[in-house]
C-alpha cells in the first residue's frame, strides 16, 4: 500500500468508529411513549395545513379584489401608527367569535381559517392520544386528556367565556 491508501484506509477507520459510536448512543436513548408520539404527529400535520391555509390566505389577499378588509388599509393603518380598535373601525369593530366563517372566501378570512385551524389542531390530538392512552390501560392519564380536550373545546368554541366570571 502506497501512502495515498494508508491515509484513505485510516480515514475509513475513523469514519467506522463515529459510526459505531452513534449507533451505541442511539441504542441506548430513550423510546418516546406512543401516546406522545400520536399527539406530536397530529399536532404537527394540521399546524402544517393551518401553515399553508394561511399563507394562501396572504397571497389571496394581495392577489384577488375580494377581501374583508382592504390589505393597503391595513397595511397603511399599521405603519401610520393606529391601535386595533381604530384599524378595525374600518369594518363597523373588532369582530368577534368565528367572525371569518362567511368570509372564507376572502383573503383575511382565509387567512383567519388557517390560523384558526393552526390552534384548533390541538383538539385531535389530545383526543387521539387520550385514546392511545385508553388503549394501553392508562384510564387515568386517558381521562385527564378527555378532560383537556372537553376544556379546549368548550374555550374554542367560546362556550367558556359564558361559565367563568369576569
Amino acid at each position: 500500500m502506497n501512502v495515498h491508501d494508508e491515509d484513505i484506509h485510516e480515514e475509513l477507520n475513523d469514519q467506522v468508529e463515529i459510526a459505531q459510536q452513534i449507533q451505541e448512543q442511539t441504542d441506548d436513548a430513550p423510546v418516546a411513549p406512543l401516546a406522545g408520539v400520536v399527539y406530536g404527529d397530529t399536532i404537527y400535520w394540521i399546524t402544517v395545513a393551518g401553515a399553508v391555509i394561511t399563507l394562501l390566505g396572504q397571497i389571496w389577499s394581495f392577489v384577488a379584489q375580494s377581501n374583508y378588509m382592504s390589505p393597503t388599509y391595513v397595511l397603511s393603518s399599521i405603519w401610520q401608527g393606529k391601535n386595533v380598535d381604530e384599524i378595525w373601525s374600518a369594518v363597523g369593530g373588532v369582530p368577534n367569535g368565528h367572525w371569518y366563517l362567511p368570509h372564507l372566501w376572502t383573503g383575511d378570512g382565509l387567512t383567519m381559517a388557517g390560523l384558526a385551524l393552526g390552534v384548533f389542531g390541538v383538539t385531535p390530538a389530545i383526543f387521539a392520544s387520550a385514546l392511545v392512552l385508553y388503549r394501553q390501560g392508562q384510564r387515568l392519564f386517558g381521562s385527564l386528556a378527555v378532560i383537556a380536550g372537553l376544556i379546549t373545546v368548550l374555550a374554542l368554541t367560546g362556550v367558556m367565556g359564558g361559565l367563568i366570571p369576569e
